[in-house]
Order: C-alpha cells, then structure tokens, then sequence
C-alpha cells in the first residue's frame, strides 16, 4: 500500500510516539506492506528555496518509483518511510 502524506513544516511539533503510534494503528487495521511519502511543502529543511512546480515533479517522481517497487514486489519491509523535503 502506499501512501502520500503532506506534513506541514515537516510535523515539528508532533510527539514522535504518537507518529509511531498511528504508523502502528494503521498497520494493524490493514495488514498490509506500507510505504508512506511524508511531503513537507513548506519552505523549510532540505525544501527551503525549492520551487513549489519543483517539489511537486519530485514528489510525482517518487510515487512512480514506490507503485513500481511495489508492483515489482520489491518493498521488502513491512514499513518504510520516505521524507521529502525535511
């Protein structure tokens, strides 16, 4: 399974074991392999001075490349995590 995130200003305020919390629940409700996109639009980490059209081509980019992986079989874990812009 897949999944897109947009963390706002990379979720800085968020509990760590409350993220690693919901990653559990989610897993549990859909036992599944998971890959979750976390996308921080905001200008800031690795995302600052990036333009906007540009973040959104890398992000696409990134989908193609995990629908494969997982078309392909070739996630192999039963949670991964890719962070764009942190």
């Amino acid at each position: 399974m897949l999944s897109i995130e947009t963390d706002e200003f990379a979720h800085r305020g968020y509990d760590q074991e409350d993220e690693k919390n919901r990653y559990d629940d989610v897993f549990l409700a859909f036992s599944a392999k998971w890959i979750f996109i976390r996308f921080n639009p905001d200008n800031t980490g690795s995302g600052k001075g990036v333009d906007m059209e540009d973040k959104l081509e890398r992000l696409r980019m990134e989908m193609e490349l995990q629908l494969e992986r997982i078309e392909n079989e070739e996630n192999e874990g039963l949670l991964e995590i890719v962070k764009l812009y942190y």
